[in-house]
């Protein structure tokens, strides 16, 4: 499951949302919601939300500041902003701000899902290629181990070593030759 923060100043708009997200089916749990930036960014440092849905326009942090606040202190989420404006400066700051989606009020039901839908692709992926890159890591370190003792084994048995072999030890070939 996937945590999601709504920030938006219109109760109205966040019930909305909430009731749409809630009846998707989609793997995802709203953790919190925000009246304002301000109320956004501390529950959003509280929680640590995988998803922000939020208004661009609102009392005290408009959207795009949060963002990058919330960026600023190394939380990382999937945005998704919603306006009533459709202007040329708001969409081009969300593209800088690596803003997943870009939704007009008012708000079709389907726009919000499919947005929700790439998002979970995205976030399924990234968690894939996490666990992929753990599971690397590990054989890495176990390899590792394993090097290690081989060519152990060979110095204590009297063999030469390769050069590669010392360098896996953390010996110099000066270190290595005077040593052997």
């Amino acid at each position: 499951m996937y945590k999601v923060l709504i920030a938006d100043d219109e109760t109205f708009v966040r019930s909305l949302l909430e009731k749409n997200l809630q009846a998707s089916g989609l793997a995802i749990q709203i953790c919190a919601s925000a009246e304002d930036g301000e109320e956004a960014l501390q529950k959003a440092l509280e929680v640590h939300p995988d998803i922000i849905v939020t208004d661009i326009s609102m009392p005290f942090k408009n959207g795009l500041e949060l963002i990058r606040e919330l960026q600023e202190q190394g939380i990382v989420t999937k945005n998704i902003i919603i306006s009533g404006y459709d202007e040329f400066d708001y969409a081009k700051t969300a593209i800088a701000l690596g803003v997943t989606d870009y939704l007009l009020k008012p708000l079709m039901p389907q726009e919000l899902i499919s947005a929700f839908e790439k998002i979970i692709r995205e976030l399924d992926g990234q968690k894939a290629l996490n666990q992929n890159l753990h599971t690397l890591i590990e054989q890495a370190d176990r390899n590792a181990g394993l090097n290690r003792e081989r060519i152990l084994k060979a110095i204590l048995e009297g063999r030469e070593i390769s050069e590669e072999d010392a360098r896996l030890l953390g010996f110099t070939r000066f270190l290595y030759s005077c040593w052997v």
